[in-house]
């Protein structure tokens, strides 16, 4: 069930969003060229720790993480960490465009804004957002941002 946190059926209203104890899984078109979909538990699976990174390429904050992602994806993918990003955007070209100029080398997967896509399933009403996912499909903590990434992967991968 996903609603807000006083469970009372007005979800969104607050903007406050009840997170769920296990991910919600989904798939989505993943960054190539032909158009294949990917599982979110393809990746959940393989991984000790998964962040869950929405964002756009028009917004700035989620912009201005990208730099500490890259630090950390570089130092901890070996020992068990995957990002998947789901990008809201509505213009792939842009989308496509951010991924090269910020050279992401993780998983890139676009939300297409459907009643089953990543972005409403887990009723993402503002970006950035994250989850970090352990290999359980357990949520341990969300919206990480800036150090706060680093500390946990230093807590959870120890």
């Amino acid at each position: 069930q996903r609603c807000c946190a006083a469970k009372r059926g007005d979800c969104g209203r607050r903007g406050v969003w009840y997170v769920p104890d296990k991910y919600i899984d989904f798939e989505a078109e993943i960054l190539s060229n032909d158009g294949k979909r990917v599982k979110l538990s393809d990746y959940v699976a393989k991984n000790e720790l998964v962040l869950l990174d929405f964002w756009a390429s028009l917004c700035g904050p989620c912009r201005r993480e990208i730099p500490t992602l890259k630090e950390d994806y570089a130092k901890w993918h070996s020992k068990g960490f995957e990002i998947v990003s789901v990008s809201v955007d509505e213009d792939r070209d842009a989308w496509k465009e951010a991924i090269a100029e910020e050279q992401m080398a993780w998983i890139q997967l676009i939300d297409d804004a459907s009643e089953t896509s990543p972005a409403t399933l887990y009723g993402i009403t503002s970006i950035p957002t994250t989850y970090l996912i352990n290999k359980e499909g357990v949520i341990l903590e969300k919206n990480l941002r800036g150090s706060a990434v680093e500390e946990a992967l230093q807590k959870y991968l120890k």
